[in-house]
């Protein structure tokens, strides 16, 4: 029934932002406005797949963090089918000035049995304000395979966000997002995380983002540095007092066009304490601790402390056909207790080959190999493989 009034709620929502996309503007009727761009822009895909875990897993997304450490038994499927939408809806309102304009930004997701919000935003030629993705990753580092992690995830925030250039290539942006409750009883009941003393709560400080861009000349890529300050708080019912910790995350990446048209490398690093909800292998963790923790007889709040990185290479052999092979790692720095099973180490790599059809329709047959590692020393091996085939609009 909840699935059921998502749609509902969304399917409301598109339709109430159509009919507010659909009014012209009173004061400078469309019609009337010379622009290079649609009035409205309506684009989405419509895509399906089939996941085979052929080794030591059991998800539809591949993830090392998730890799089985015991034997595979019957309530782990070996093939899971996917389908999902994606729907977005865009319009440019002429603002002030001669060619500035206001663009309003609504994009939804659709799967079996889940319903979401992307994108909601509004943004002028400096400013960003809604629900958008974050800055602190420039999504064009991140390697085109579908379900493959990376170190960085490519998250979404509700913001507000000033970007400027700054000289000649070189531009910044700094955004305020919203913080998120931490999740310090992961694999709980809820009746039973209400029952502990110390809770997790919503900061009410934002979320502080930067990042600096640099565009190599003759239109070769760019390379970015970005910064995160994540205020993490919980409240102890006992001593009725808050606490609270910075986690913060400075990141490096690049996308560097070896052979134009032909051959691009892509390469990223991140750092972090208290960032794991921007780490993609960490963030996939639901029934262990990816953020913050606490210890029995402690107040102090401990951060989640993990480095990561990949590189990549997309190369297209032929207009129709292209391929991306990457490798990559993520590996925690907090020993949590040396008999702990807690997840201390992924490993990666990763391939697809992908062949156009037509410019809106692609297929793509993915493989990936990964490796889990605990604090304890446990290790488990994992082999997934996933046929894809899409279609945009």
């Amino acid at each position: 029934m909840k699935n059921r009034n998502k749609y509902s709620y969304l399917v409301g929502l598109l339709l109430s932002v159509n009919s507010l996309f659909a009014i012209n503007s009173y004061a400078q009727p469309v019609e009337t406005v010379e622009t290079s761009e649609p009035v409205v822009k309506i684009s989405g895909s419509v895509q399906g797949s089939i996941s085979g875990n052929l080794m030591n897993y059991s998800d539809k997304d591949f993830s090392p963090s998730l890799t089985l450490m015991k034997a595979r038994d019957e309530s782990n499927p070996y093939t899971f089918y996917g389908l999902g939408a994606n729907l977005s809806l865009q319009k440019s309102i002429p603002w002030q000035g001669e060619g500035e304009y206001v663009k309003l930004m609504l994009a939804t997701g659709f799967s079996e049995n889940k319903a979401s919000l992307k994108k909601a935003f509004i943004q002028s030629q400096n400013w960003i304000l809604g629900l958008a993705t974050t800055n602190f990753c420039s999504p064009d580092v991140i390697p085109s395979l579908d379900n493959v992690p990376n170190s960085t995830v490519s998250g979404k925030a509700i913001q507000i966000t000033y970007k400027q250039q700054l000289i000649a290539s070189f531009s910044g942006a700094i955004s305020l997002e919203k913080s998120e409750k931490i999740e310090l009883y992961p694999g709980k009941s809820e009746v039973d995380k209400k029952k502990e003393t110390r809770q997790p709560k919503q900061s009410d400080l934002p979320k502080v983002v930067v990042r600096l861009r640099y565009d190599y000349p003759n239109a070769r890529g760019h390379l970015h540095l970005g910064g995160l300050a994540n205020p993490l708080e919980y409240y102890d019912k006992t001593s009725k007092q808050f606490d609270m910790s910075i986690g913060w995350g400075v990141n490096a990446g690049t996308e560097f066009k070896l052979y134009p048209e032909k051959t691009t490398l892509k390469a990223h690093l991140v750092y972090g304490q208290g960032i794991g909800q921007y780490i993609a292998d960490l963030s996939s963790l639901e029934e262990e601790v990816n953020t913050a923790y606490l210890k029995a007889n402690d107040q102090t709040l401990y951060t989640i402390d993990a480095w990561g990185g990949y590189l990549a290479v997309e190369h297209n052999w032929l207009p129709q056909l292209s391929s991306v092979l990457g490798v990559g790692l993520l590996q925690t720095l907090n020993n949590r207790g040396k008999d702990s099973t807690s997840y201390k180490l992924g490993i990666y790599s990763a391939a697809n080959l992908t062949y156009h059809l037509t410019k809106y329709w692609h297929v793509a047959l993915e493989v990936a190999y990964g490796q889990r590692h605990n604090v304890n020393d446990d290790n488990s091996q994992a082999v997934y493989a996933r046929a894809v085939t899409n279609f945009k609009f």
